[in-house]
């Protein structure tokens, strides 16, 4: 899936196995990009960091410590309620490796699923469809960049965040894991199951709690990964088109904004307006599922409420959006790259002129690398189900017959 970030002076688009880094001005409205960084993601197996066995091991829920002597990876496991665990062994990972990627290879939509970078905008990580999680550091300048870390993911990546202290890179899964790798040559990870876990203060490791919210499987960017960075308010997409803002500290919904269709939130961005300008409102970018509009709303940290702000529209369906600068946006779709500005009477996302047809023809091709959980089960009529289901009884009477 496509993904445009704005980290300082730089706009970074990922977009099938690219990942372009620009450096940008904004000239009477007008973005001008200039390309500084091209790189094809390199998923070699040799390239990836092999993991070591850890020492300490992860606290359970009844303070004892589990780790399987065996465990080839690094990994440490934490039992969750559903008495379901991480089962992240060298059986699966060393099970023929070069085949199995050497077999990915061939698969024409190996693509990046997700992306993110650094607080300081220093590190970029990225997640691929052969299950692996690559790192990315700026040097002088991101012209200069290379790889500095690797590793192999057990399940298909969902999402991948850095914490707070730069230390670990961590990356959620389909499975419901969240999976923490720490950034230096020994690539050992945490591990922790997110269907019912709390946050320990002390480390900000993820530890089974007892409360269980459904929103979770479907909140990983904003809810669970978070978890790591210890903030007070998160905010929670729902498949009703509601946002609500949930208290870490209390486990409580604080505030709900519900005045969006009743369709599934697509993505949400939250705008950061750094340490050098403090501010009571938060600022959000959101988009609904297969819609052109973006909904730019402020929420009231002190009154605990939402506004609207405005709505930029475009000529086709939006993928993804960043806030670049104070008041303006950066946006793609799946044929352009898109800008516009947050004014309170409105207004359009423009095409980005002068973009490169190499990255026109990446964001056509890049398409959303988790599809639907939910399996389309059953019959679109009754009649339908009902004439299947006889003509299957009459198949097993005539070969019954057949046998007598």
């Amino acid at each position: 899936m496509a993904r445009v970030h704005s980290v300082g002076d730089c706009i970074a688009v990922t977009a099938k196995t690219k990942l372009r880094i620009f450096t940008f001005e904004i000239n009477n409205s007008v973005l001008n990009l200039k390309l500084v960084k091209l790189v094809d993601v390199d998923v070699s197996f040799e390239q990836l960091s092999k993991s070591s066995t850890k020492d300490d091991k992860l606290p359970t829920d009844n303070g004892s410590d589990k780790g399987d002597s065996n465990n080839q990876t690094g990994c440490d496991t934490v039992s969750s309620s559903s008495n379901r665990t991480a089962d992240i062994t060298a059986n699966k990972t060393n099970k023929n490796p070069h085949r199995e990627i050497d077999k990915q290879v061939c698969n024409k939509f190996f693509h990046i699923l997700s992306s993110s970078f650094s607080d300081d905008g220093r590190l970029i990580a990225l997640v691929t469809s052969m299950k692996t999680c690559l790192v990315y550091e700026r040097q002088t300048d991101w012209s200069k960049s290379q790889c500095i870390a690797a590793y192999h993911l057990p399940k298909a990546p969902s999402a991948v965040i850095f914490d707070a202290k730069r230390e670990y890179v961590i990356v959620s899964d389909r499975a419901g894991y969240v999976c923490r790798y720490k950034l230096d040559s020994s690539g050992d990870m945490h591990s922790a199951s997110t269907n019912t876990n709390a946050a320990d203060p002390s480390n900000g490791i993820p530890q089974p709690g007892s409360s269980s919210l459904p929103l979770m499987s479907l909140t990983l960017d904003w809810y669970l990964l978070n978890l790591f960075k210890l903030i007070l308010f998160e905010f929670i997409l729902c498949g009703d088109g509601t946002v609500r803002v949930w208290n870490i500290e209390t486990g409580e919904t604080e505030a709900v904004y519900d005045e969006f269709d009743k369709k599934p939130i697509s993505l949400m961005r939250k705008c950061d307006p750094g340490s050098e300008h403090p501010t009571d409102e938060i600022t959000l970018a959101v988009v609904l599922k297969e819609s052109a509009i973006v909904n730019v709303l402020a929420f009231n940290v002190e009154k605990l409420s939402f506004r609207k702000l405005c709505e930029l529209n475009a000529a086709s369906n939006i993928v993804d959006v960043a806030f670049c600068k104070e008041n303006c946006i950066v946006a793609l779709s799946n044929d352009s790259v898109l800008f516009g500005e947050i004014r309170s009477g409105g207004g359009r996302l423009e095409v980005v002129q002068g973009t490169d047809e190499y990255l026109v023809n990446d964001l056509k091709e890049a398409r959303d690398g988790l599809p639907c959980l939910e399996k389309k089960i059953g019959f679109d009529n009754m009649s339908e189900y009902r004439q299947r289901k006889l003509e299957r009884i009459q198949n097993r009477k005539r070969k019954a017959e057949k046998v007598e």
